[in-house]
């Protein structure tokens, strides 16, 4: 384990175990070609497992520039150039891929959990979380008990659903005014 600062945040790389990420994306039912956005990539061997072992399609965003390159040599090394990518920057900037993926996968801590929340809410996504589970939420499933599975695309149809609903009725409500 590797102890950094970036922006005044500390960061803290920990590898996720390979054998309980393979559970994880199996109960996902990750499928080819879809899009796994890693929060916090370290050395992209997530990444590398779902595009060779699921088919799936990958982008990590890395803030540290050591794991940057030590996960562009991987992604090589695994001949996987063509299904993973990695981004160095800060995740908090990117909810336009969350809001492209089909599953986010993370290893980030309580609070950091957190802040990445209400990115996440927003869009039908599945969600991987090793160790720490996101407040409020129920997981569809806990996997060895150490990773939360969510599957959040019901949840965020039906929210859609009755904002639509709500705004019709006031629509009809504000007509007949």
């Amino acid at each position: 384990m590797s102890v950094s600062t970036y922006w005044d945040v500390k960061y803290v790389f920990k590898k996720s175990d390979p054998e309980l990420v393979r559970k994880g994306f199996e109960v996902a039912n990750l499928k080819p070609g879809e899009l796994v956005v890693e929060l916090g990539c370290g050395d992209a061997q997530n990444l590398i497992i779902a595009a060779k072992e699921f088919g799936a399609r990958g982008i990590g965003i890395e803030i540290n520039p050591q794991r940057v390159a030590e996960a562009l040599s991987n992604i090589h090394e695994a001949g996987v150039e063509d299904k993973v990518e990695i981004i160095h920057g800060n995740f908090m900037d990117a909810e336009d891929l969350i809001a492209k993926a089909d599953l986010v996968y993370c290893y980030l801590t309580p609070q950091v959990n957190e802040l990445v929340k209400p990115m996440l809410e927003k869009y039908p996504l599945r969600v991987l979380s090793l160790t720490f589970s996101f407040s409020g939420w129920t997981p569809t499933a806990i996997i060895d008990g150490k990773m939360y599975y969510y599957d959040r695309r019901e949840e965020v149809a039906e929210t859609e659903t009755k904002i639509v609903r709500e705004k019709n009725l006031i629509e009809k409500i504000l007509e007949s005014l």
